[in-house]
C-alpha cells in the first residue's frame, strides 16, 4: 500500500499570565471527543489542517513579515505556503474556541488586544455567526476578516516547533506549532462538534494530570508542555520559544519486546536502527 504524505497543519498554543497574579502562566488545552477521527479523547492545543484558502494573500501582511517568517520555513516553497500555516492556526483556533487573534486593518499591532474584549466592532454573537458560516463553508475566513476591517495578528505569533506524525499511521499531519498571548477578555466558546471540553492550566499541572492518567497527551503536546513549564511569564515564553533553527521532528514507532509499540524520538537509542 502506498503511504500518503502527511497533511499540512498548524497548532496555536495560547498563553495567559496567571489570573491570580502569582505563579507561572497558564496554557489553553482542549479535549477531543471520544468519537473523533484523529486523537479521540486526547487533550491537545487548538489547531487543524491547512486549507488552500489559508494561503491566499492577506491585506496588511507585509512582504517584510513574510520574508522574515519564511526564513524559518526552509522546506516551504514560497510565502503563500508560509502564510497558510500562520492563518490556519488563527482560523482553526477561532473555529474551535471562538478566540480571535486579530487587530483593526491598517492600524498595526495593538499590543495583542491589550484593550480587552472582542476586536473593535465585533460582538460575540457576530463571532458565533461567523464561525457557523465557516464550519458550514458559506463564508471564507480571510474575506470575513476583511469585511470586518480586521487583519490576523500574525506578528504576535511565534513559530517554535515542527512535528510530523509517525509513518505507518492511517492519518498523518505535518504540523507547525505557534505560540501567542491569548486575547484578553475573550471567552472560550467551544465548537461542541469538534471538542468536548477545555481548561486553562499551568503546564506543570497538565503534566501532573497526564502522569496521574487524568488526561491523555500525545507526545508533541507533552513535549511542548515540558518546554512551557520552565517559563515564569508569557513574555519570557514568547521571547525564548523559537530561538535557533527549527528542525522537523518525526517520531518513529517500533515494536517493543512485550508486543506493543514504543515511540522513539530523534536522538533516542535505536531511532536509526533498521
Amino acid at each position: 500500500m502506498v503511504e500518503r504524505p502527511p497533511r499540512p497543519a498548524s497548532t496555536l498554543v495560547l498563553l495567559r499570565d496567571n489570573p491570580t497574579g502569582k505563579g507561572k502562566p497558564e496554557v489553553l488545552l482542549v479535549q477531543r471527543p471520544l468519537d473523533a477521527s484523529f486523537a479521540p479523547g486526547f487533550t491537545v492545543f487548538p489547531g487543524g489542517a491547512v486549507e488552500e484558502e489559508d494561503c491566499d494573500v492577506q491585506p496588511d501582511v507585509s512582504r517584510a513579515f513574510l520574508a522574515s517568517a519564511g526564513g524559518a520555513f526552509a522546506d516551504e516553497t514560497g510565502p503563500q505556503r508560509v502564510l497558510g500555516h500562520y492563518l490556519a492556526a488563527v482560523r482553526e483556533t477561532f473555529e474551535e474556541t471562538l478566540l480571535l487573534l486579530a487587530r483593526p486593518l491598517g492600524k498595526g499591532s495593538l499590543k495583542n488586544q491589550e484593550s480587552g474584549g472582542p476586536p473593535p466592532g465585533l460582538e460575540q454573537k457576530q463571532m458565533e455567526q461567523a464561525r457557523h458560516g465557516l464550519l458550514e463553508g458559506t463564508i471564507k475566513f480571510s474575506s470575513w476578516l476583511e469585511q470586518c476591517s480586521l487583519a490576523p495578528s500574525l506578528d504576535k505569533m511565534v513559530y517554535f516547533a515542527h512535528w510530523i506524525t509517525p509513518r505507518g499511521l492511517p492519518v498523518r499531519f505535518d504540523t507547525r506549532f505557534f505560540a501567542a498571548r491569548a486575547p484578553l477578555d475573550q471567552d472560550v466558546v467551544l465548537d461542541k462538534k469538534e471538542l468536548s471540553g477545555h481548561i486553562w492550566v499551568q503546564a506543570s499541572k497538565a503534566l501532573e494530570m497526564n502522569d496521574q492518567d487524568q488526561i491523555d497527551l500525545m507526545i508533541p503536546t507533552r513535549h511542548t508542555l515540558e518546554q512551557l513549564a520552565g517559563f515564569d511569564s508569557v513574555e519570557m515564553a514568547l521571547k525564548e520559544l523559537g530561538q535557533g533553527r527549527i528542525q522537523p521532528i518525526l517520531p518513529r514507532m517500533i515494536k517493543s519486546n512485550d508486543g506493543g509499540w514504543k515511540v522513539l524520538l530523534p536522538g533516542d537509542s535505536g531511532y536509526n536502527s533498521p
